[in-house]
């Protein structure tokens, strides 16, 4: 996200906004295949989810999983299911049709991104030499892992953990202050109107005014709107939104270290032949121990 008030990103095409209006017919069942396959690989159901965020009923973690689910759901209840969870966000907002938006990232290795995040600093330490090991033409990454490890990876494996249990409804308000205060800044930095940004997210003007409203943040933005915007602008890093999170800044803390984490994976992993990457996804599975 640009910092300095200069342009940056640029106004999403006409090809752009009528791809991803074909992708909105889709996106619900994506992002419920996402999270039914993220409850079945680590074990997890509704009750486990209230327990965990209590402001959110099993019913609602369940009904949240359903491809038919016909209401939208909510940005920051997703966001708390990956702090608590930690799983990526981009696992979660992974599908077949958003991939044609992530050149070279495949279904193994959005896992590796998956079981990253579940991995101490120590297991991650190991899962990345290993992979420098196993191919010698990476070399010239070991700076950048090295780099990684010394400055971007917390001292200790808890120290962005998530409270527990959560407070879903101050989390959100949390959460949305700093969206809307973000926001502000992203559109004038780069000199688009209020107008410009409503068309990208094909919502009224008045609609997207009340994202931007400090005074009175919106309680809830759908995931759907969330996705759009990273894909119609093609924000490579959307943990600067959170960046104004005041009450619960471990949360943006843990999502910049997924990203961290994603980042070097990706510049490890590029070309990766699929066998090879499916024997990644193997190995990282086995390193956080969850089953076949």
């Amino acid at each position: 996200m640009p910092q300095n008030g200069t342009n940056h990103y640029s106004l999403p095409t006409t090809d752009t906004l009528q791809q991803l209006d074909r992708y909105d017919e889709e996106f619900a069942a994506q992002i419920a295949f996402a999270l039914r396959w993220i409850y079945s690989l680590l074990g997890w159901n509704g009750a486990t989810l209230e327990k965990a965020i209590p402001g959110v009923k099993a019913s609602v973690w369940q009904r949240y999983a359903q491809p038919a689910y016909p209401k939208s759901r909510s940005l920051h209840v997703v966001a708390a299911l990956s702090w608590v969870s930690r799983v990526s966000m981009s696992a979660i907002l992974y599908g077949d049709r958003i991939a044609r938006y992530w050149p070279g990232v495949s279904r193994d290795l959005i896992e590796v991104f998956l079981y990253s995040g579940l991995m101490g600093k120590l297991e991650f330490h190991y899962f990345v030499e290993r992979l420098l090991r196993d191919r010698p033409e990476l070399a010239q990454f070991r700076r950048l892992s090295e780099a990684h490890f010394a400055e971007r990876e917390p001292a200790h494996d808890n120290e962005y953990k998530a409270p527990e249990p959560l407070d879903i409804e101050a989390f959100g308000r949390d959460y949305y202050l700093s969206v809307a205060q973000m926001l502000t800044h992203f559109r004038t930095a780069n000199g688009f109107s209020v107008a410009d940004m409503a068309i990208a997210l094909n919502i009224s003007d008045s609609r997207y005014q009340k994202l931007e409203d400090v005074e009175q943040p919106p309680k809830a933005i759908s995931l759907h709107l969330a996705a759009r915007l990273k894909l119609a602008f093609k924000i490579p890093n959307t943990v600067e939104f959170l960046s104004h999170m005041r009450a619960y800044p471990g949360f943006s803390r843990a999502r910049a270290l997924q990203q961290d984490r994603e980042l070097l994976l990706l510049a490890l992993c590029e070309g990766l032949p699929e066998p090879q990457s499916a024997k990644l996804a193997k190995l990282a599975r086995e390193i956080v121990k969850l089953p076949e």
